[in-house]
C-alpha cells in the first residue's frame, strides 16, 4: 500500500502488475485507488502515470459512490414509497411486473409498441431499445422517483419509433413527458446513486 497527497487529500493506493497491456487506474473509495500495469512496467513509468492523473483522480473520487451490501437494508425506496427489503430474486420479481404494468400503460396512451422485455444490471446504460424494438431496462430503475421512472421507461419507447437522438427524436418525447430536460438533469446527477447494487 503506497500514499500520495492530491489536493490536500491523502490518497492510499495499491499497485499491481499482471498480464494486461496498458496501465489502468480504478478508484475504490473516496481516498483509495488502484493501479493496474503491464508485468515489466518500470516504477518511474507508472509514479508518472499516476501524476498526469492527479486530476482525475481527486474528480473521481470526490464523486465516488459506494453500494451497500443488501444484507444490511432494513428498508428500500421502491418508486417514492419505503418498503422493507426483499431478497432479490423478489426484487427483481416485483421490478419486472412494475416495469411492464408501467409500459402497458404508456403504451396505451401514447400508442406505443414494443417486442420483448429484458431486464438486466448494466453499468453504462438505464436502458435500450434494439432494432427489433426490444426493450431492456437496469431492473434498479424501480428505486428511482415515479417521474423519473416513467421518464426512462418513456425514453426506450419513443426510440421503438425514432432509432436515433436527433431533434424528432427530443420533440417527441417532451411531447410524452414536459419534463423531459429537468428529467434528463437529474439522470446524469443521481441515477446511480439511487441503485442499491453495484451495477
Amino acid at each position: 500500500m503506497y500514499s500520495i497527497e492530491v489536493n490536500n487529500q491523502i490518497f492510499n493506493f495499491t499497485v499491481t502488475k499482471k498480464a494486461v497491456k496498458k496501465l489502468k487506474l480504478k478508484i475504490t473509495s473516496k481516498d483509495s485507488f488502484e493501479v493496474t500495469a503491464p508485468r515489466l512496467t518500470p516504477t518511474f513509468f507508472i509514479n508518472s502515470f499516476i501524476k498526469n492523473n492527479l486530476d482525475w483522480i481527486a474528480s473521481s473520487a470526490s464523486s465516488f459512490h459506494s453500494y451497500p451490501e443488501l444484507h444490511t437494508l432494513k428498508t428500500v425506496e421502491i418508486l417514492g414509497i419505503t418498503q422493507p427489503i426483499q431478497p432479490l430474486k423478489k426484487l427483481k420479481e416485483i421490478a419486472r411486473e412494475l416495469i411492464s404494468d408501467e409500459l402497458e400503460k404508456l403504451c396505451l396512451q401514447f400508442g406505443f409498441s414494443y417486442n420483448k422485455l429484458a431486464l438486466k444490471n448494466t453499468s453504462t446504460r438505464y436502458g435500450s431499445c434494439s432494432s427489433k424494438n426490444n426493450l431492456n431496462f437496469n431492473w434498479q430503475c424501480i428505486f428511482f422517483p415515479p417521474e423519473i421512472f416513467r421518464h426512462l421507461l418513456l425514453h426506450e419507447l419513443v426510440h421503438t419509433k425514432i432509432k436515433n437522438h436527433g431533434p424528432n427524436f427530443w420533440a417527441k418525447l417532451t411531447e410524452c413527458d414536459p419534463n423531459t430536460k429537468s428529467n434528463n438533469v437529474w439522470l446524469k446527477k443521481n441515477g446511480v446513486k439511487h441503485y442499491i447494487l453495484k451495477p
